[in-house]
């Protein structure tokens, strides 16, 4: 489940949510997935789709984002005609974990006992 505050008064048009994440930079096919959602405060991430991710390979410092987009225009009449659009976008950076995946850039990254690995920057036993 994903949760932020939505606005308390209502906004118009109505702000949209993008939210996506990466987990494996250095595969054979790096994959991202966004999805773009209604501002209504929630959604939930299907859990088949994040293991199908998981599975597929696990590399580097996970990472996701979080715009929220408003998206208007304004149709200009009169001497000047024609389109004014205006768009607002404010973007957060949440930080992610994946349970059982220590990323790292050096041994001294990783718990005792581990190592990093260089080529997938995760430590290992």
């Amino acid at each position: 489940m994903v949760s932020w505050t939505s606005p308390v008064t209502e906004i118009q048009p109505s702000p949209e949510n993008h939210f996506g994440f990466s987990i494996d930079q250095y595969g054979i096919s790096p994959q991202q997935v966004i999805w773009t959602v209604p501002d209504t405060g929630a959604f939930e991430v299907s859990a088949t789709l994040i293991d199908k991710r998981v599975n597929a390979g696990i590399s580097r410092f996970p990472n996701g984002s979080m715009e929220c987009r408003i998206v208007d225009s304004l149709r200009l009449q009169g001497e000047v005609e024609g389109y004014v659009d205006f768009s607002v976008i404010s973007k957060r950076i949440p930080e992610m974990e994946i349970a059982e995946h220590i990323p790292c850039m050096s041994d001294e990254d990783c718990p005792e006992g581990m190592t990093c690995n260089l080529m997938t920057e995760t430590c290992e036993l």
